[in-house]
């Protein structure tokens, strides 16, 4: 268990000096572009390729283990198959409108998608070794940013990273999981030939359910970018892309502490989401670098994101708990939700409000959400906490960037790790 332990330590360690990496080797602009494609073209198309057949496998898998082997589990082979030949089109219409990042090893790591198969590593319980390919992929993928690093590479190349991570780990999913995947070619081929517009229905449900919060905090960067307003859009991708980077180290924390603490989780998440704001000048300074330390004050608008998306998830788990005939009334919620919201936020975006006024905007749809979830499902929490929490940690989030605060403790952090480096520089030095 302590091996398990240090390997997913290691593996989530490595997330942060891969970031580190891409922040340096792309800097200013081209970091916020990657992130864009990252997230809002090949998150958002890995997510569609999928729909939610990853998680549907799962629990199907884990009620009956002969689900493996159902028309139902091949129909969702062919849908996955369907929905990866509507990602390529979508690609190659992308092509000539994106041309910062190649496309092609996003192309190519779509394709692993229908090698994965990792609810049977959660079935016959070898995560162990699971852990061990996913710190491989991360290894693997660091040895490549290293080659742009030392300018091997045409940065333009840069999305191979995401190609050799997805092979790396659905090809040793495949390895681990080989004596328990008996695949039937002919099943799959005959689901294929019977494929109807009905047998994506119920994976839609699973999709809506289980994307939602994906989708609706990140739509903006899309929307942003068909206005043009690239700064804001980058501030949106990066933010975003730091509270993503430091929620593992938080989700561990709290899974091995939150039992012991009579705090409860509302009040946990909420004294750890404080603590990564103070914390911010240091972690923006590591993680970034110097060139970003501006935006600090703009990127912990994310950190009340992510409370708003770890209370909302711990509801949604007491929700469906309690009810798994719920799932159809949350997914109406979610699209009717997403599809509203995303069209009031196209008509704000194209008002031409500062970067504050779209921030706060964002943070007040989310809390919208929040507002109808525990409404619609009858959700017992204290009317005062989410708006009391998010106006005390955006008032100290003013009050830090007034006072001069991020930018100070950056820069006696950037001062001290200069200065180790000299040392280490001057201490290796013939």
């Amino acid at each position: 268990m302590k091996l398990f332990f240090l390997i997913e330590g290691l593996y989530k360690l490595l997330g942060l000096v891969i970031t580190m990496l891409q922040a340096r080797i792309l800097g200013p602009g081209r970091l916020g572009e990657f992130q864009f494609y990252q997230s809002n073209v090949f998150g958002y198309l890995n997510s569609a390729t999928l729909l939610a057949t990853d998680y549907k496998n799962l629990v199907a898998y884990q009620a009956d283990p002969a689900y493996g082997q159902s028309a139902e589990f091949y129909t969702g082979m062919a849908a996955k198959t369907a929905m990866l030949a509507l990602a390529t089109l979508a690609l190659l219409a992308l092509w000539p409108r994106l041309t910062e990042f190649a496309l092609l090893p996003y192309a190519l790591a779509l394709g692993f998608n229908l090698l994965q198969f990792d609810y049977l590593i959660y079935g016959h319980r070898i995560q162990a070794p699971f852990a061990v390919v996913r710190l491989l992929s991360q290894v693997f993928s660091l040895v490549a940013l290293g080659g742009f690093w030392l300018g091997w590479f045409d940065i333009r190349w840069f999305t191979v990273y995401q190609l050799i991570q997805t092979a790396t780990l659905n090809l040793g999913i495949l390895v681990l999981v080989r004596r328990h995947l008996h695949f039937d070619f002919s099943a799959y081929f005959s689901a294929l030939r019977r494929l109807k517009p009905a047998a994506f229905a119920d994976l839609g449900r699973y999709f809506i359910t289980n994307q939602f919060i994906t989708y609706v905090t990140t739509i903006e960067a899309v929307l942003l970018a068909w206005q043009g307003l690239d700064s804001a859009k980058h501030v949106f991708t990066e933010g975003q892309r730091l509270a993503q980077v430091l929620t593992p180290w938080v989700v561990f924390y709290l899974s091995y502490n939150i039992g012991k603490d009579k705090a409860g989780f509302r009040g946990r998440i909420l004294q750890l989401v404080a603590f990564l704001m103070l914390a911010s000048p240091l972690t923006t300074a590591l993680l970034y670098g110097r060139d970003y330390l501006d935006r600090i004050y703009f990127y912990n608008f994310f950190l009340l994101m992510f409370l708003m998306v770890a209370l909302l998830q711990d509801k949604n788990l007491k929700v469906l708990a309690a009810d798994r005939g719920q799932s159809a009334a949350l997914a109406r919620l979610n699209l009717g939700f997403f599809l509203g919201s995303t069209l009031l936020m196209a008509g704000v975006l194209s008002l031409g409000l500062p970067l504050p006024w779209l921030l706060a905007i964002f943070l007040a749809k989310l809390w919208l959400y929040h507002g109808i979830f525990n409404w619609r499902f009858r959700v017992a929490e204290p009317a005062w906490f989410l708006p009391a929490s998010l106006i005390g940690l955006a008032a100290l989030n003013a009050a830090l960037a007034q006072s001069g605060y991020y930018l100070v403790v950056s820069a006696r952090w950037l001062a001290v790790q200069d200065g180790a480096l000299a040392l280490i520089k001057n201490g290796i030095a013939p």
